[in-house]
Order: structure tokens, then sequence, then C-alpha cells
């Protein structure tokens, strides 16, 4: 979850963050030390990032690292605008994108609409990919509907099996 300028203001880990303006070295050293932070990831996604996902230079620059490093990258798709998938296809990278935000409200009520948007998208397209963040109210609908949605026929994977 590697923060990334936004278009309108950019939260996130202030050591961690890309922005458009940085030199190439820095984005670079900025990606680094992130996968240094945490070792034991296997890719990333945007964390914002409707400026940077947007940009192709700061895009071209994570996709060779990411590449080097033989991790995959998910667009969470925080813009209509987003280099990040065909970027990263352009470079070999393995990727894919989000299809549905689970938990921008958290409402569990909002948050099990959600994941029934999600299963209706997956019975669509074969497969589909949803973001959620570790809250209780997310944390309580997934206890309680993954089981249900699993009844139905509904399989959950780790996006690390749905790059490519």
């Amino acid at each position: 979850h590697l923060p990334m300028e936004n278009i309108g203001k950019t939260y996130g880990e202030e050591e961690y963050v890309l922005m458009s303006y940085f030199q190439d070295d820095e984005i670079k050293n900025r990606i680094n030390k992130a996968f240094d932070h945490l070792p034991e990831s296997i890719g990333l996604n945007n964390h914002q990032g409707s400026r940077g996902t947007a940009d192709s230079r700061v895009m071209t620059l994570l996709a060779g690292v990411i590449k080097e490093k033989k991790k995959f990258f998910l667009d969470s798709r925080t813009t209509n605008n987003s280099l990040a998938e065909t970027t990263m296809r352009k470079y070999g990278v393995p990727t894919n994108k989000r299809d549905i935000f689970l938990d921008n409200e958290l409402d569990e009520e909002k948050i099990k609409i959600q994941l029934l948007k999600l299963a209706d998208t997956s019975e669509e397209k074969g497969i589909a990919i949803g973001i959620g963040h570790v809250k209780p109210q997310t944390l309580n609908v997934l206890a309680k509907e993954i089981p249900v949605l699993q009844e139905k026929g509904f399989r959950f994977e780790f996006v690390s099996n749905l790059v490519y």
C-alpha cells in the first residue's frame, strides 16, 4: 500500500510517498525503502495516487524497481487516467486492477453492499478484485458473508494468484 501523490491532498507516510515532482533517484530510493521496510512483501498497490498513477515517468520508474525485485503491482484505480496497469504490462510486471473498493465508508451495511457488487462483478467477468482495509467493520462483514458466498460457489483467492 505505497502512498502516491494525489490530485487533492496527499496523505500517507511522508518518507514513502511518491510525488511526481521528485527526481528519479528519490522515487527509486523511496520504492526500495518501502520494500526494505517490509521485506516479506510480494507486491504492492497504490494508496491514493490519482496524480502519481497518471504520471508516465513515475509509473515507468516504479515498474523498473518492481520488475527488478520480482514483485507484482495491483492498480487501485484511484483515477480513470491511471497508466499503472498498462505501464506494468509494457515492462513485464505481473499486474491487475481493482474492481471494487469495499470500505470507503465504514458502515457494515454499505460494506456488505460493496461485497455483493464484487460478487456480481466476478460473475460477469470471471474474476473480480476488491480492496478493503483492516478495519473492524470490514472484518465483521467478511467473517459473516464469505461463508455465505462460498456456499453459493464463490471462491476467494490471494491477489497474487490473480496477477499476470
